[in-house]
């Protein structure tokens, strides 16, 4: 992917995106003023240009919502745009009507704004003993979200992280909620996996 890499910007990119409630609280993604977070100081602020990001999304959305809303984002010509779904759908079981909306939604971008990149996010691995988590559903839909990478679409896989962790580390030494929401270690393994994609390896920074 080539966002950060581009020769030319004008003074403020604009990068909205949106989140599920995975990353409700995350800091990572939180990008008001006053914020401290790793994607903040290596993202947002780079040397010699300033980004702009907006999140569109609310608590709990799946993606139809994001479908719904999508107009509402692509009038402001992103050059980035993060999707980040699947664990509000895991509990859904139903990977071909998510395959469905992530289609709709990659096409729609695709369309209007041809030169704006995508980065799809696979959701990390939520308790096993909650059942609305069941484990093996999580490959299912990590595959659905792959199948879509392609060139100007990037493929975060935090589900295969998190399942390399899960062999070495107790699960709540990832955990926030005790459920499926990442603590201030797993935000910055989503930064790290998404900045992998953005900057080239020479050049990416320790956070």
């Amino acid at each position: 992917m080539n966002t950060l890499l581009k020769k030319t910007y004008p003074e403020n990119i604009l990068k909205p995106y949106w989140r599920t409630n995975i990353i409700e609280r995350d800091p990572i993604y939180f990008v008001q003023e006053g914020d401290r977070s790793p994607i903040r100081g290596r993202l947002l602020f780079t040397p010699e240009r300033m980004m702009k990001a907006e999140n569109r999304t609310i608590p709990g959305w799946v993606p139809p919502q994001g479908v719904e809303d999508l107009p509402n984002l692509l009038v402001k010509k992103p050059d980035l745009i993060i999707v980040a779904y699947g664990m509000n759908d895991i509990s859904e079981n139903k990977p071909e009507n998510f395959r469905h909306s992530i289609k709709s939604i990659i096409d729609q971008i695709n369309q209007t704004l041809p030169n704006s990149e995508v980065i799809l996010v696979s959701p990390m691995l939520g308790n096993r003993e909650w059942h609305h988590n069941p484990r093996e559903r999580f490959p299912i839909f990590r595959e659905v979200i792959r199948s879509f990478e392609k060139i100007g679409v990037g493929f975060a896989d935090m589900t295969s992280l998190w399942e390399f962790l899960d062999q070495h580390k107790a699960f709540h030494d990832l955990i926030g909620n005790g459920v499926n929401h990442p603590n201030d270690f797993g935000h910055i393994l989503y930064a790290q996996t998404i900045l992998g994609l953005l900057v080239e390896e020479k050049k990416f920074l320790s956070i």
